[in-house]
């Protein structure tokens, strides 16, 4: 292990040419992909460099490694640490990537996922955020055909705390009308499963809603009032100065 350590800080220092990239072979760029995985917190800086000038090797390495964990993440022991770095990646090095992440996603839209796996949850969530950040228009058209899909059974179905704020930001209308529909058959209750997954679509450290973006117009803001939706106002709105803080429920209008 150490000497792989030292491998990596060899690359580092190699890295800091600008033109290091450009004078490895093929065999060379992946022998240095397999030290990417020992950096921590992340890809090395130089991965972006080297997917530049060998997007090939990079895909076969790592790609394949991306490809293994996310087959491996239906046990709930394997989290994809590769999806998490490809989701901290710069946007040249995530681009690579995607077509990995699109297979695997429309593969596991086929099947019904289990619903009580932390593991796949934290998967499909990351997944799904990298297309919707760094896909193209067709990988969010798909993302908003299989949310509407999955949700038109109601907000109970397997993983609804994705699919809701997926379809919410592609389509604010359709996600809009959801929430209302499957709200309306949940009992009110400042602690209910419709406050809690109502307070989930705002938690900025998840796949939260910006209010903001094009597409909620101020009647459609409306229709989003807690009060409007059968849950209580004094569970979901924080007060950011001095009152009681809730990250869970956290909502600013």
């Amino acid at each position: 292990m150490v000497r792989w350590q030292f491998g990596l800080a060899a690359i580092s220092a190699e890295a800091e040419d600008p033109t290091w990239a450009k004078r490895l072979c093929e065999e060379e760029a992946e022998l240095a992909c397999r030290y990417a995985p020992l950096e921590l917190n992340g890809f090395p800086s130089w991965l972006e460099s080297l997917a530049i000038v060998h997007p090939a090797a990079v895909d076969r390495v790592l790609g394949e490694e991306l490809t293994i964990s996310l087959r491996e993440g239906d046990d709930d022991s394997n989290y994809s640490m590769f999806l998490q770095n490809v989701s901290h990646a710069s946007a040249v090095v995530a681009a690579l990537f995607i077509p990995r992440i699109r297979a695997w996603l429309r593969d596991l839209a086929k099947i019904d996922a289990t619903p009580n796996n932390p593991a796949s949850k934290q998967n499909l969530q990351q997944g799904v955020e990298i297309l919707l950040k760094a896909g193209n228009n067709d990988d969010r058209r798909f993302i908003e055909t299989v949310a509407a899909e999955r949700l038109s059974k109601g907000l109970s179905v397997p993983f609804a705390t994705v699919w809701l704020p997926a379809l919410i930001r592609l389509n604010p209308v359709a996600g809009v009308e959801v929430l209302e529909a499957g709200l309306a058959q949940s009992a009110v209750s400042t602690e209910g499963s419709g406050a809690q997954l109502f307070g989930s679509l705002f938690d900025s450290d998840r796949m939260g809603v910006n209010l903001n973006a094009p597409g909620f117009t101020p009647q459609l803001l409306l229709r989003l009032r807690p009060s409007r939706s059968g849950q209580s106002n004094s569970s979901l709105v924080t007060d950011d100065l001095g009152g009681t803080y809730s990250k869970r429920l956290r909502i600013s209008f």
